[in-house]
Order: C-alpha cells, then structure tokens, then sequence
C-alpha cells in the first residue's frame, strides 16, 4: 500500500507500485515519438534547404525559445503546487493537439511552418520539463532515488537507442507527416496516462508562502545558504562545459580527420555511449543499496577525466599499430565513458532532487539545465576554433589538465568533497 507523507505533497511509492508505473510508462510512450521527430528534424530541415546553416539556425532557434519559455514556466509551476499533475498530463495533451493542428491546417511542409511548428510546440514541452523535474519525487517519494533514477535512465536511453532507426524509417518510407500523426498518438496517451497519477495535495499556507517568494531570487538565495549544494551545481556545470566538446566536436574531428576512421564510427559512438549508460545505470540499480554512489562524485568526476584523456592517447597510439584493436578499444572505451557517465549522473541528480527544496525546484531546475545547455554549444565552438589552429591532442591535454586543476580546487581547496560527504550521512 502507498504512504501519505505529511506536508510536502508526496506519495511514497516503491517501483512495483501502479502509481510510479503509470508515471513511468507515460514518460517512456511520449518519448518514443518525441525522440523520432527530434532525430528527424534536422534531416528534414536539410532536405528542405540543403543548408546547413538554415539547419543550425533553426535547431538553435528552437533551443533559444526553449530555454526562454522555461525561465516563466518553472515559476509558474512553482506557485502552483497542485495544479502539478494537471499541468504535466495537459501538457503532453497540448503538445498532440498543436501536432494534430498543424496536420490540418498545413498542406506544405517549409521551414518557415516547421519553425512556427516547433515553437508551438516548445511551450507545452517547457510546462511539461519544468513540471517533471518539479513532481517527480512527489510521485516516486525519496527513498531508494538512485534506484528509481536508474530505472528511468534505463528506459529513456533504451528508447534512446532504438527510435532513431525508427524514425528514420518512417521518415524516409511514409512521410514526415505519418512520423508526426505517431509523436501526436504518443503525446496524446501519455496526457490520458499522467492524468491518474496521483499526487498528494499540499497545504494552501505553504502554497501562499509559495506565491510570496521573488522569481529566481529564491533560487539563488537557496544556495547561497547550502554551500555544499552551490559549490557541487557550479563544479558538475564547469565538468560539463570541459567535458561535453571531448565527447562531441573533437571527437568528431579525431575520428573523420585525424585518424580517418570512417564516420560510420560516429555512429558507432552514439550507440555505444547510451549502451554505456544503460550498463552502469543497471550496476546503480543493483548496487546501490551497498555502495553510496552519490558520495563519490569527485571520485568518479576524476575517473571520467583520466578515463576520456587515456582513450585519446590510447586509441591514436593503437590506431598507428593495429586497425582492428583500435576500432575493438574505441567501441569498449565508448562504454566505460557511457558507464562512468552514468555513475556521475544519476547519484548527482538524484542528490539534488532529495536537497533541493520543493518550493523552488521547478525554478532551480531550469536555471541548472539553461545554464549546462546554453554552456554547451559555447564550449563546442570555442574548440571548433582551437582545432584550427592547434592539435587535437594538445587541446585535449589542456582540456583535461584544467579539469583536474578545477577538480582538485573544489575537492582539497574548498574542501567539497569532505563537506560532500558530510552532509550525505545526516
């Protein structure tokens, strides 16, 4: 049976129960084709202008307007509690509905309708993100959150793994517009899922102080009181910012350019990573009541950085020597990074989620992945220049020589990982 937890609106579930199952299952069903049109999207906009740049223009758009949308709507959500649920299931209805709009009223597909398309449909999608993050331990409770976490992980990077062939299929044998009526079907059911989700109602005198708090203000001034939470969100943001160009546009470069690989490899990366994901986030499931992953989290950072400089050096070394070990190392050593990521990861969000306040999670939330997400494109371009007019490897060295000098300052300097642990055994 379920247990009401007094005053801060949650229902404790364990993962058999209906409640966390039917959450569970509406994420997975909307992501099936939220996943496909979002890996089709970038083709059908070059197919269109044969234009890469057009391509980026309108990826970024759509980026940019995500981020703005949500900088509203987790405050929004924030002052209304209990209007959570409701405003997670309407907005998968409403992100089906502006699909099935666009079905009748658009007989051409052009850039400009599939701009206009997007950006109708980022606004019930920044409702639906900012809501997620912010009922999500309402609905699961905050026991066993590694375990629950890594479930979610599993399912998500499954899908991850098998709709982009999907919709690719799709795409090229029916249409954009049949991949659109499934995304459309799929949103839809996921609305009629969440709907019976039940979330315990919160006082109306903590929604009243809720109301009373000043935007983002609340956010900073949140961790300018918990340390320990600041110092960990500012590190895993700077980690991202190093650490997202070496798994994307210079492993890129150093797999078609440098070693002339074969860009079938990059492929290979993203299947291999997620297949990573999934085996640590399964080691997580299984081990987690034994091991403390979250108290590691500096161990594990470091491990990540040693883990990605040793497959550079080691995979351009070998490459030189034997073809077919090189390709048998990038493919295992895409896995561990995947695995190791996901050791990073899940303890870490599952550690804000059980820190950070209720009252303020949709607003810290969205500041977190604004800021991770915004840093992102900016550290890939800032690489993209150096790689001009520097080696890969000398960048990488760099790269990851600044990660360890961050990593030891945060750790021994500011003395987090201590505190980190500290707080971790209250």
């Amino acid at each position: 049976m379920n247990k009401l937890n007094k005053g801060d609106g949650v229902v404790k579930t364990k993962m058999a129960d209906s409640n966390f199952v039917i959450y569970f299952a509406g994420q997975l069903v909307s992501l099936i084709g939220n996943m496909m049109e979002m890996v089709v999207f970038p083709l059908l906009i070059l197919d269109i202008t044969e234009s890469g740049t057009k391509m980026g223009l309108v990826v970024g758009t759509s980026m940019i307007t995500f981020f703005l949308f949500s900088f509203f709507t987790g405050s929004f959500v924030d002052k209304h509690p209990n209007w959570q649920k409701n405003i997670l299931a309407t907005s998968d209805i409403c992100s089906g509905l502006v699909i099935l709009g666009y079905l009748l009223l658009v007989k051409e597909v052009t850039v400009t309708n599939i701009l206009v398309l997007v950006l109708l449909q980022n606004i019930p999608s920044s409702f639906f993100n900012s809501t997620n993050n912010t009922i999500f331990t309402r609905i699961t409770g905050k026991e066993n959150l590694e375990k629950i976490t890594s479930i979610m992980s599993i399912g998500r990077n499954t899908i991850g793994v098998l709709t982009p062939l999907l919709g690719i299929f799709v795409y090229v044998h029916y249409g954009f517009k049949v991949l659109l009526i499934i995304n459309m079907l799929t949103f839809i059911i996921s609305g009629v899922l969440e709907y019976t989700i039940k979330v315990r109602p919160i006082k109306k005198v903590e929604i009243n102080e809720n109301k009373k708090k000043k935007g983002y203000k609340e956010v900073a001034k949140f961790l300018n009181t918990n340390k320990v939470l600041k110092d960990l969100t500012i590190l895993s943001v700077i980690i991202n910012f190093l650490f997202a160009p070496l798994l994307g546009v210079s492993l890129v470069y150093f797999v078609n350019k440098t070693l002339k690989m074969g860009s079938e490899y990059i492929g290979y990366f993203q299947t291999s990573f997620l297949l990573g994901i999934i085996i640590g986030s399964f080691i997580i499931f299984k081990l987690s009541n034994k091991f403390q992953f979250k108290s590691l989290y500096s161990e594990l950072v470091l491990a990540q950085t040693t883990t990605i400089w040793s497959f550079y050096i080691i995979l351009s070394h070998l490459w030189s020597f034997n073809e077919t070990y090189a390709k048998i190392f990038y493919i295992l050593g895409i896995i561990v990074i995947g695995i190791l990521t996901s050791f990073m990861n899940i303890p870490m969000m599952s550690f804000l989620q059980e820190r950070v306040e209720q009252s303020i999670k949709g607003r810290f939330f969205v500041f977190y992945n604004a800021v991770t997400g915004i840093f992102t494109p900016v550290s890939g371009a800032v690489i993209g220049v150096a790689m001009d007019n520097y080696s890969i490897k000398s960048i990488v060295t760099v790269i990851i020589f600044l990660s360890i000098v961050i990593q030891f300052y945060f750790a021994f300097k500011l003395n987090l990982r201590k505190r980190h642990k500290a707080l971790i055994r209250l």
